[in-house]
This record gives structure tokens, sequence and C-alpha cells, in this order.
């Protein structure tokens, strides 16, 4: 049931038209909530885009987007410090795997990997 749904976030507007070659500014703001102070939160952000109805009957190709947007809540007591968190990222090898460990309050997304072993790649 949304009216006992308990979200850490209002989106204004939920909803809205945007004419073409426009565009529409989103506003986030946070609602008093228990999340945790002594680390980051990440959630997702999904914008739906369903295009118009075609009134004329002509056939026509339709195509939505769905854009996912990460949002991170970073805490005030977490004001310093995420730019040393990739540094401290460990890596060890178990078997065939690779076991990466974050012992930081941060998240960090990685775009890629590179692995080096015995020199070759």
């Amino acid at each position: 049931m949304p009216e006992k749904l308990h979200v850490p976030f209002v989106l204004t507007p939920p909803l809205t038209r945007v004419e073409g070659r426009h565009g529409q500014t989103l506003r986030i703001t946070a609602t008093p909530n228990n999340m945790p102070a002594d680390r980051e939160s990440v959630f997702w952000l999904n914008v739906l885009e369903i295009p118009p109805t075609n009134k004329d009957g002509k056939n026509q190709l339709m195509v939505a987007f769905r854009n996912r947007v990460k949002l991170f809540w970073r805490p005030a007591a977490l004001k310093n410090g995420a730019t040393d968190a990739p540094a401290k990222l460990t890596w060890h090898a178990d078997g065939e795997n690779i076991i990466l460990s974050n012992p930081t309050a941060y998240y960090i997304s990685l775009t890629g990997v590179h692995l080096v072993q015995s020199g070759h790649s």
C-alpha cells in the first residue's frame, strides 16, 4: 500500500508533461528517516519517459526510455574522506575468484578492472 510506504526521499514533480525540445528539472528532497549515520546509502532513481500516443491512426515507431541514476546519501559525519576511499580497497585471490573488499563507509563504483598476472593481461 503506497500510503504505508516509507521512503527516504520525495521527488517533485512525480509526473510531468515535457514538450518537445524542452526539459524538466526534478527536485529530490530528503524526508525524515533513519538512514545510517556512519556510512553512505545508495538508491536508484528511475525516470521513465512515455511517448505521446499517435492520434492520427498512422503507423509509427514509438520508443520509451528509462534512465537509472545512482543516488548516494552521504551523512554529514562523512563530509571528508571519499577521495581517499579507492586507495583503501583490498584485492586478493581465492582460487579462481578475485575478492574485492571495501573497508570504508563509502560506495565506490568501478567502471572497469584490468587484471595482470605474471606479466600477462
